[in-house]
């Protein structure tokens, strides 16, 4: 493990790509990632064993993709953006409460889902569909919907925080200047600010990917944190420094490196980074009162970073499930953290190699409600496993 330095002044990083302009705060932490230090990261140093949510398999609540889950008010969002397309809400043991707004072209209606986002302090949800934005009360009770004026770009994610609602943005084509976040009046829909230009920030790309994930971390802390797809440093919405860089030659992304994804496209049609072979994708972020984690992906590897806050010192590794596998590297896709604790989840196209593993005795022993897993199907809704931090206690 080596020490983790800290900036004492603030000044200007640079990317890999182009120069970026980033702030970089005082309490920054600079990440060096050495290929030769990578250790195996086990879970159970960093939370408890997990608790088991089995969610209820009715009819009205069937989930097909899980896009993304929030916790608050002692109940589970749960986002379906490409299967069923709605939001849907359960309580902690699992049972269906309700789903917020329908499909359709009425008020409250949508045809697509992207995105939502909760006003804890208001309990007001937000939810982006159809490139507007629809604006519920936390029991699904519609408000009103927003069209975000002077929009020449897509609305891919949103993010509340202080009054204001951030949308991660992509363009319709390959851009050299597009700014990748903006901040919109909830009130109006007016853009009041654009941030980071994809040259600069993103290695001049700004198209989605399939497994991009959200582009925003610690989505119901204070701040939320966010980083796009070729970004080598997570940034703090509340003023838009640089929390977390990380600096590896050898893993940076190049501008050739993006010049191939763009002959990919032209040529094929189609965009995949299983086999790109620099660092992208940040993810999985966890923070507890005494480290913080985070993954980025190379080729098809997944990396984890591990950041202990109160001995200044990092691993870099391979994160393993021993909290639920006995051996195998299965794996964990954290789908959302608080000051707490984290959320991963099975979602149902990965529901056949874990009812697998039951089969094959490949779980721990102790698992949580695991006589009550091995009657699950192919065709059950999501599991959900929450992990409290061994810290919070």
């Amino acid at each position: 493990m080596k020490k983790i330095v800290f900036f004492l002044v603030i000044h200007v990083f640079c990317s890999s790509c182009t120069e970026s302009t980033t702030s970089v705060c005082e309490s920054c932490i600079e990440i060096i990632i050495n290929e030769n230090d990578f250790q195996t990261i086990n879970f159970s140093t960093l939370v408890n064993p997990p608790k088991v949510i089995i969610l209820e398999n009715k009819e009205e609540a069937l989930i097909g993709k899980p896009t993304d889950i929030q916790i608050f008010d002692g109940l589970i969002f749960e986002l379906d953006a490409f299967g069923a397309r709605g939001l849907f809400v359960f309580n902690m043991d699992g049972k269906f409460i309700r789903r917020i707004g329908s499909l359709g072209r009425g008020p409250g209606e949508y045809a697509s889902i992207s995105d939502f986002t909760i006003d804890q302090i208001r309990k007001e949800l937000y939810i982006l569909g159809d490139q507007r934005i629809f604006k519920y009360s936390i029991d699904g009770a519609f408000i009103e919907s927003l069209n975000v004026l002077s929009l020449n770009c897509n609305l891919y994610r949103i993010q509340y925080y202080d009054n204001y609602i951030y949308a991660d943005v992509k363009g319709n084509h390959l851009s050299n200047d597009n700014e990748m976040l903006l901040k919109i009046d909830i009130s109006t829909g007016k853009i009041i600010e654009k941030y980071f230009k994809s040259t600069e920030f993103n290695c001049g790309w700004d198209l989605p990917f399939s497994a991009d994930g959200c582009s925003f971390k610690y989505r119901m802390n204070d701040p939320p944190l966010y980083s796009q797809t070729f970004m080598n440093r997570i940034i703090s919405l509340k003023d838009m420094e640089a929390r977390i860089v990380i600096k590896n030659d050898r893993y940076a992304p190049t501008a050739e490196d993006i010049d191939n994804l763009r002959k990919e496209r032209t040529k094929t049609g189609i965009i995949s980074l299983l086999d790109f072979p620099k660092m992208h994708s940040i993810h999985n972020y966890m923070e507890g009162n005494s480290f913080i984690f985070f993954n980025f992906r190379s080729n098809s590897r997944l990396f984890g970073v591990l950041y202990d806050t109160k001995q200044n010192v990092f691993t870099v590794g391979f994160l393993k499930n021993d909290l639920i596998f006995k051996d195998s590297y299965f794996g964990t896709s954290i789908m959302f953290s608080d000051n707490n604790g984290a959320y991963s989840i099975i979602s149902p196209d990965a529901m056949y190699y874990f009812l697998d593993a039951l089969k094959k005795n490949e779980v721990v022993e102790n698992l949580d409600k695991v006589d009550q897993l091995h009657k699950l199907d192919e065709e059950s809704n999501p599991v959900i496993f929450y992990y409290k931090y061994k810290d919070a206690e």
